[in-house]
């Protein structure tokens, strides 16, 4: 699976804490395939695929825990969306 990847939230643009969890943006073709990797892995997951605030589908969301370590995964299905997080990632880490 290929996948390219921006690290965003407090771990990039802080401040982190203890608690703070790792949020990865991913761009996949198929979030499916993604999902079925990490059970593969035995990899306790919890989804969020509902509607976007305007009623759109959003963009589907992994998260879960490797020890005391919290990861979300943010899918995206397009470079343009992946662009977007990054350029806003940037745009925070700067102010």
């Amino acid at each position: 699976m290929k996948a390219q990847i921006v690290l965003t939230g407090s771990q990039v643009y802080g401040p982190a804490t203890l608690e703070s969890d790792i949020n990865i943006v991913m761009h996949v073709e198929d979030a499916e395939g993604l999902k079925a990797f990490l059970e593969i892995k035995r990899i306790g997951i919890t989804e969020d695929n509902g509607p976007g605030d305007s009623g759109e589908k959003k963009n589907t969301t992994f998260y879960f825990r490797i020890g005391e370590l919290k990861f979300n995964i943010i899918c995206v299905n397009s470079e343009l969306e992946l662009n977007k997080w990054e350029h806003a990632t940037k745009k925070v880490s700067r102010a």
